[in-house]
């Protein structure tokens, strides 16, 4: 995925962060409207402003939309519970993160799903895998802070293992699991990815999750 672009055009800062906020909201709107990917000419036409200083703040449709979408999602999407986040109890911690990730995504599915479209061609690397997204990178940074209070207390491996097996539950992509394939109502489907967070959680503190080597079971904090 490209990196965001320094602003380009000449004026004051103030200026050209409005010209920009336009462009991507407008881009964001015609995605929710159905656009997949909206020409850098028409979210110009739909922001009026014109298109040569549409292309010097985005050359390419793909990193308008890109931009548009995690701009309008970030705001969105912040499972930030001060209540939730305050208890030892993981389990808790992970049930709220994840509940409150997957109503964010439903009610940005339209644009998450653009954003899978978007990003989903990127190359493997090297050794046959396929590096970090930054559209994921949040939902790490959430779920790594949801199980922080368990972490001195398992080995690295299996931490790294929770974490990313936490990571299968949210998203866009847990919706298109539960809703395309299984055809899972939008509240079903929201609380299967809390059940599945919540027996991963289970399984490790009970020490019967995916182990390296460490201790075999993990008192629960409260």
């Amino acid at each position: 995925m490209p990196a965001p672009r320094q602003d380009p055009s000449p004026g004051r800062p103030a200026q050209r962060r409005r010209t920009r906020a336009a462009l991507l909201a407008a881009a964001a709107g015609m995605m929710r409207q159905g656009h997949a990917l909206p020409s850098v000419a028409d979210v110009a036409a739909a922001a009026d402003i014109s298109r040569r200083t549409a292309y010097r703040y985005f050359p390419t449709a793909e990193q308008l939309a890109t931009e548009a979408v995690l701009e309008t999602l970030a705001p969105h999407l912040d499972p930030a519970d001060a209540d939730a986040h305050v208890s030892n109890d993981v389990a808790a911690r992970v049930s709220t993160t994840v509940r409150q990730m997957m109503q964010g995504a439903v009610a940005n599915e339209a644009l998450l799903r653009a954003m899978i479209r978007l990003t989903i061609d990127k190359p493997p690397s090297p050794e046959g895998g396929r590096r970090p997204s930054s559209r994921g990178s949040r939902r790490v940074t959430w779920l790594s802070d949801a199980i922080q209070p368990i972490k001195r207390e398992i080995d690295r491996r299996t931490y790294d293992r929770l974490l990313s097996a936490l990571c299968l539950c949210v998203g866009a992509e847990a919706l298109i699991a539960l809703r395309d394939t299984r055809g899972l109502s939008t509240d079903d489907a929201v609380e299967v990815s809390v059940w599945a967070a919540d027996a991963l959680v289970q399984a490790v503190l009970r020490g019967s999750g995916p182990k390296a080597t460490g201790r075999r079971s993990i008192r629960r904090r409260r």
